[in-house]
C-alpha cells in the first residue's frame, strides 16, 4: 500500500501565513486608495469663498435682498450615459450696499465611486434679468467660456450688472424654476431663492407656488 504525503505543518504555517499577508496586503492598498480619494474630497471641500457685488446696469446702485445660488451635482466615475445627482447647495442674500459673501466649498462626497462637478452659480432678484451660464455677460465675462473662469470671476470679486427684464414673454420665463437651467435643490435648501421667484410671479399676475 503506497503511502501518503501529507504536507509538514511548517509548509502549512507557511503557506497560511503568505495568503494572510497578501489579503492583508490588499486590504492596506484599498485603505490607503479610500484615504487619498477622502483626502482630495477634503481640499476641494476646502475652498475659498465666493464674494462681489449686485448692483443696477443702468444707474450702478447696489441690490440689496438679490438671492446668489451655488449649486453642485455629481456624477458617477463609470457611468454609460450622462446621469448627474445633487450633491449640495449654497444660498445667500447680498446687504445694503449689494454685497455678498459666501462658502464656495462643496462639502465631502463620501461616495469613492461619484465626483463633485463645478458648481453653477446664479444670481437672482425679481424684475430683473437674472445672472446664469447663459448670461455670462452680466459679469463681462465673454459668452462661450469655461465653467472655470466663471468661478474664478466669483472668486476674484465679481460685480454682477443685473438688468431689468423688458417683455412681458421675458417677465414669465423667470416666474418658474425652469427658466434658470437644471436646479435640484430642494425648497428647504435654497427656500430664499423659491420665495424671489413667488415676488417675481406676482409681477407677472400668477398665483404663488406653494411649498411645504
Amino acid at each position: 500500500m503506497k503511502q501518503k504525503h501529507y504536507p509538514s505543518i511548517r509548509r502549512l504555517l507557511l503557506t497560511s501565513s503568505f495568503a494572510v499577508g497578501e489579503q492583508a496586503l490588499r486590504s492596506s492598498l484599498v485603505l490607503v486608495l479610500l484615504m487619498l480619494v477622502s483626502f482630495a474630497q477634503v481640499r476641494g471641500a476646502c475652498a475659498g469663498d465666493y464674494h462681489g457685488q449686485v448692483v443696477d446696469a443702468e444707474t450702478g446702485k447696489p441690490i440689496e435682498g438679490a438671492v446668489i445660488v451655488v449649486e453642485w451635482h455629481k456624477k458617477p466615475k463609470i457611468s454609460m450615459s450622462d446621469i448627474n445627482y445633487f450633491h449640495n447647495a449654497r444660498e445667500t442674500l447680498t446687504d445694503a450696499d449689494g454685497k455678498f459673501v459666501m462658502d464656495s466649498s462643496p462639502g465631502i462626497d463620501w461616495n469613492p465611486f461619484t465626483y463633485i462637478q463645478e458648481p453653477r452659480i446664479i444670481a437672482f432678484y425679481p424684475g430683473y434679468r437674472p445672472f446664469t451660464p447663459a448670461h455670462t455677460e452680466v459679469i463681462e465675462v465673454k459668452d462661450g467660456v469655461k465653467t472655470r473662469d466663471i468661478l474664478e470671476a466669483f472668486e476674484r470679486g465679481v460685480v454682477v450688472k443685473l438688468r431689468k427684464l423688458s417683455s412681458d414673454q421675458e417677465s414669465r420665463r423667470y416666474a418658474d424654476t425652469s427658466g434658470f437651467g437644471p436646479i435640484m435643490a430642494p425648497y428647504t435648501v435654497i427656500p430664499n431663492f423659491h420665495r424671489l421667484i413667488n415676488v417675481q410671479r406676482k409681477i407677472v399676475g400668477v398665483s404663488e407656488l406653494k411649498y411645504p
